[in-house]
This record gives C-alpha cells, structure tokens and sequence, in this order.
C-alpha cells in the first residue's frame, strides 16, 4: 500500500513538473512575440515621426528575423513608408512589390485585403504619373517647336524689312531714271 502511494507521488511530481515546464515556455515565448510586436510597433512609431529610414531598416530586420509571424505587417508597414508622400524617397514601385508580395506569400494575413486595396491605388497613381510625364515631355517638344517657328517668324520679317528696303530702292531709283 505505501509503495502504491509512492507511485502515485512520482506521478503527480511528473505531471507537475511537465506542467511547470509548458509553463515556462509557454511564457517565454508570449513574452518573445509581445517583444517582437513591440518592436514592430516601434517601426510604426519611427514612421509616424518621419524617421523613413530607420523605420525601413526596423522592418526590414522585422521580416528578416520573423519572415512567418510579423512578415506581412512588416512588409505592410514598408509599403506604407515607399508610398507615403512626405518621405523624400517616395517609390511607389517598391511600394507595390511590397503589397504584391502580401498577397501572394501571405495568403491568410489579416492585411491582405489592405494590401490589395493598396495595389489598386499605386497601379493608378503609377499609370497617371506615366501620363504627366507623356504629357509633360510632348509639352516641351510642343514649347520648342512654337520657339522654332517664333524664330523662323522673326527671321521672314526680317526678310521682308529687307525685301521692302530693297523694294524701296528700286522704286527710287525708277523714279530718279524716268524724265519728268
């Protein structure tokens, strides 16, 4: 009977001690993901503050380190600082790679609708800047053809003022050589 009793107490040690142990770990890692979204906040915070680069370098360490849990928030928060119109280094080509890759490498991302929103919008914005540029470029073609016609202009008056000076001279000269 006591060695019953033994066993049953090596057990409940066992079951104790593998309970404390998933224990552990279990808060070791929440303690690691809360670290891990801190930092994710932390690149957020960068961004709000105008810090670009920094912030870009954050997520990008973010996605390298943590490409399956924060991936696609890092990659959305990079998509958000390439497309953000403060940013001095605007691009919104690297935005759209960044939107695109949400969707296709994280399809059950809870930004993945954002995203495709957001490519969308940078198809568009890119289309019409192509278009400003199209038409600016055709602008300046058409600013130096009425500058090359302004000159030819100024050239055939010119010719004229000298076709009626000469004009000029030979009705003279007609009416030097005629008798009165």
């Amino acid at each position: 009977m006591g060695r019953e009793q033994a066993r049953k107490g090596k057990h409940l040690f066992l079951y104790l001690a593998c309970f404390i142990i998933i224990l552990v770990l279990g808060c070791a890692h929440f303690q690691k993901k809360t670290q891990d979204e801190r930092r994710l906040k932390k690149a957020m915070y960068l961004m709000i503050n105008e810090d670009y680069e920094t912030s870009l370098r954050e997520n990008k360490e973010l996605l390298r380190l943590f490409p399956k849990t924060l991936g696609d928030k890092a990659l959305f928060q990079m998509g958000l600082i390439y497309a953000y119109p403060k940013n001095p280094n605007v691009n919104y080509q690297k935005s759209l790679k960044c939107f695109k890759r949400i969707i296709k490498d994280f399809p059950q991302s809870d930004v993945r609708d954002r995203a495709k929103v957001w490519v969308l919008f940078l198809q568009e914005i890119i289309d019409k800047d192509r278009k400003i540029d199209l038409l600016k470029r055709e602008l300046e073609e058409r600013k130096k053809r009425i500058n090359n016609l302004q000159n030819q202009i100024e050239n055939l008056k010119s010719q004229i003022e000298g076709l009626k000076k000469i004009d000029l001279r030979i009705e003279e000269k007609k009416r030097e050589v005629l008798p009165r």
